[in-house]
Order: C-alpha cells, then structure tokens, then sequence
C-alpha cells in the first residue's frame, strides 16, 4: 500500500512537484545529473554532477547526505535505485522540508505541503522549490510553466485510470514520456485514481448493481464505485463482469474470490480485488411503464 494513501494529495500539489522536477530530471527517476553516473557518496561540488532520481538528490557537504541515504534505503527496503516508487516513499521516510521562513503559505513540513488544499500553483511551485529542493527561486519561471502543464495533462486524463508506467534510465525524456511519468507519481500519490483494493458487494435485491466500497485504510473512503451486473448464484468475480449487462467494463485483478453464499444474504457475492481503470459512468434510468389517461374525447361513446 502507498504510504501516501489517506493523504488526499491533490492534483495541484502533485504539479507543482512534478514541474519543479521537470527541470532537475524531466521527471526521470534513473537520471543521473548531465548523464554522468557517480558513486553514492560523492560529495557534489556543483561541477554539474552527482545529483540522481526525480529530485536529483546529492551529497552537498558531506559524502552521506542525502543522495547517499536515498541510496541506503531504498536498496534496504526492495527497490532498486532507480524505481520511481521506491523515490516516491523515501520522500515521506526523508521528510525534508528546509527553511519554512521562505514558505509563502506558511508551511512548516512536508507533510503540511503535501496535505495542502491550495490550488495556488504558483505559490506551491515556489514553496516546493524553497523548501523541497532548497534553492528558492532557482528558475521559477520555468519551474511554474511545467507545473502549469502537468496540471492541464492530469485534468485531461486523471480518469484513465491505472494504465500508466514508468519510463526511465539514464537518459533524458521527452515530453511525452515526462508526461507519462507525471501521469505515474499523479496515480500513485493521489486518492483520485480507483485503483486499490476494494470489497465488492453484490446483490441480487433491489436494482441488482454490484457496489465496490473501498476499505477504511485504503484512502479512497467515502467513495463508491459500481459494477452494473445482476450476479446470479455459483457466480465469480469474472463471470460477473463478462455479462456486465450495461456494456461498462472495468479491468481487474482478482486477490480473493468467494461465490454465492445464501449465508450473506441479501448479497450474493463479496469479492476482495483490485481495481484498474475508468470509473464507469451511471446507469440508464430505468424503463418505466407509465400509463396515461386518455383525453375525454377518446373515450369509446356507448349508445343504448
């Protein structure tokens, strides 16, 4: 599970991040500063090297700064050095947040910044830059134009879905694959993507719709998401969404499956899964037959 589940990160917090990392990495977790690859421990002495990941992490002053910890723990906790993910979760380990008295909102933490419910990008732009990345003002204006089109690209397509990866290496990207990073880091730290694990009820009552509910823990509570499809009996997960009778699909992978289970009524299915892709869209109102009144006039006339 994300470490930023329950956060509610939003999509402007996100572009601001993403567009101050655009000009360190093009948004490229494997890059190494001007293509040149260091030891862990080098200490940076700004010739234009030694800075590595998204943030271009370096050694400023000492050969165990915070390159060299993002190193230690990210190889210590299963991910390689330049998995974007493991970057993503050292950044709650590291909690770096530098000097607040350059904060325009008034942040005094990471997590404040990341919580944040603004919708000033430039202002977050600018407290990321001072307090993130510690060198407040360094090509703002630039900095602030890529937030500004990471933000126009998550509205675009922040209901896609789960059906971004990442691309990365030692090279730098274009803006295309920068874009499909932002649409990676967006997914995976915000609440606005569905994918999670969910409990499926279903049930067979009422309109027959099957609700996908989102654990408590899993930072997408109070959303609901529906599978339209009236589950019969013996039916699994799979079966329930090949005869989806809307024609709305919702890709899927199973983690636990039970069947019907009279037991549970009155749902017939619970279903464990994980979810990936578009939220479906509603139902068509339902069919109902509505009987008129005739007009006076076309009344049948009886004679006797």
């Amino acid at each position: 599970m994300s470490g930023y589940s329950g956060m509610n990160v939003s999509k402007y917090v996100v572009a601001a991040m993403c567009g101050c990392w655009w000009r360190e990495s093009t948004v490229n977790p494997a890059i190494w500063e001007s293509l040149i690859p260091c030891a862990w421990n080098y200490e940076y002495e700004y010739t234009h090297r030694g800075g590595y990941g998204l943030g271009q992490w370096t050694n400023v002053g000492t050969s165990n700064g915070r390159l060299n910890r993002l190193h230690t723990w990210v190889t210590n906790n299963g991910y390689a050095d330049g998995d974007g993910y493991g970057q993503l979760e050292y950044i709650l380990v590291e909690g770096y947040w530098t000097n607040s008295a350059y904060s325009r909102l008034g942040y005094t933490s990471l997590t404040q910044f990341l919580t944040s419910s603004s919708t000033n990008l430039n202002d977050l732009v600018w407290d990321f830059l001072a307090n993130w990345e510690g060198v407040a003002g360094n090509a703002y204006s630039q900095r602030l134009a890529w937030a500004r089109q990471c933000l126009e690209y998550i509205e675009l397509h922040q209901n896609d879905g789960n059906t971004y990866s990442w691309v990365a290496g030692n090279r730098y990207l274009s803006t295309a694959q920068t874009l499909n990073n932002v649409m990676v880091i967006y997914n995976y730290i915000t609440d606005g993507s569905i994918s999670g694990t969910y409990h499926i009820y279903c049930s067979a009552t009422g309109n027959g719709s099957c609700y996908a509910i989102p654990s408590a823990h899993d930072g997408l509570a109070g959303e609901t998401f529906t599978i339209y499809a009236i589950p019969n009996e013996g039916d699994s997960l799979t079966d329930l969404i090949a005869r989806d009778q809307h024609g709305y699909s919702v890709a899927i992978t199973v983690a636990e499956e039970h069947t019907y289970d009279a037991s549970l009524f009155p749902y017939n299915l619970w279903v464990e899964a994980t979810f990936t892709g578009e939220t479906p869209p509603p139902p068509p109102p339902p069919e109902v037959e509505v009987r008129k009144k005739m007009p006076i006039w076309m009344y049948p006339i009886f004679r006797i």
